[in-house]
């Protein structure tokens, strides 16, 4: 269960944070556009999303919520999570980075750094000693198999 306030900031809330903050970036470093870059990460974003928010949905012993890992019964290892560990939180990975090159703004790509350290310190740390409580062995044998990002 999650317990500082830190945690509590739903990824989802602090990639849009992270759309804002990005946005507003002073923008000392342009570069030109890179569409063809927006659109590549967009689709893989797109495909992480929906295949991992759906492999959710259609389970119903497995909240999607962040925040309620307490009632998790199943640990998804196949489909996009033999990718990684962490799809959902890699598709928003992919949104930024897209939203970067969208931006063509150098120093706006201080977020993305940011964001993934953030969700793995406060996040998916906390979500992998939860599933590892859970799935002991099971959950241990998919670490070393599976890389926590990509």
């Amino acid at each position: 269960m999650l317990k500082t306030p830190l945690t509590q900031i739903p990824p989802p809330l602090l990639f849009l944070i992270g759309l804002v903050c990005m946005y507003f970036t002073p923008n000392y470093l342009p570069f030109p556009r890179f569409f063809t870059l927006v659109v590549i990460f967009f689709i893989l974003c797109t495909v992480f999303s929906l295949g991992s928010v759906l492999r959710y949905l259609f389970n119903k012993k497995a909240p999607i919520s962040p925040l309620n890992l307490h009632n998790t019964q199943i640990l998804f290892t196949d489909g996009l999570y033999r990718l990684s560990r962490n799809p959902m939180y890699l598709s928003l990975v992919w949104a930024l980075m897209a939203w970067f090159c969208y931006l063509g703004n150098g120093l706006a790509f201080w977020y993305i750094p940011f964001f993934v350290y953030w969700v793995t310190e406060f996040q998916i740390k906390v979500e992998e000693k939860a599933l590892l409580r859970l799935f002991a062995q099971d959950y241990l044998d998919y670490q070393r198999n599976v890389r926590r990002w990509l």
